[in-house]
């Protein structure tokens, strides 16, 4: 089963980023809206459109649940709770967004991965210990080691 989900990022106040828009009138930050298709079983997106909180023409309900989770963990986890995406236009905020779901994604997959070889559903497996194998991976590849990190 797969369901629509909306959530919202915070941007850099910039010129470029004000045509996103502002979630509340007592936001410092302009927020750009994301809407993903979402399955309810692995959380793996699989269509996504960016655009101005502002002119959002459907409400978006409030995710539920585990499907709440699965961008609650995108932000803590994935993103370090920063409180806002780093590109300064618009170009750039919709290239950092398809990066985060991308790599989102690929967390997802390896959690499939590894529900399926254990015959688990694949929410039993943990995201935020996909994640750090996946980025030790890395690591590992170019030659350095997780305590060489500043």
């Amino acid at each position: 089963m797969i369901c629509t989900v909306g959530t919202q990022f915070k941007t850099q106040d910039t010129p470029s980023n004000r045509h996103f828009g502002y979630a509340q009138s007592t936001t410092n930050f302009p927020s750009v809206l994301a809407v993903t298709l979402m399955s309810t079983r692995t959380h793996l997106i699989s269509d996504a459109a960016f655009g101005p909180i502002t002119q959002s023409e459907i409400q978006i309900p409030t995710p539920k649940g585990e499907i709440e989770r699965g961008y609650g963990e995108l932000k803590q986890y994935q993103l370090s709770n920063k409180p806002a995406l780093r590109s300064l236009n618009q170009e750039g905020i919709y290239q950092e967004l398809w990066g985060i779901l991308t790599s989102y994604n690929i967390v997802r997959l390896e959690m499939a991965e590894m529900a399926k070889a254990h015959k688990v559903e694949p929410l039993r497996i943990s995201f935020i210990n996909v994640l750090y194998l996946i980025q030790d991976e890395f690591l590992w590849c170019s030659g350095r080691k997780p305590r060489d990190n500043p």
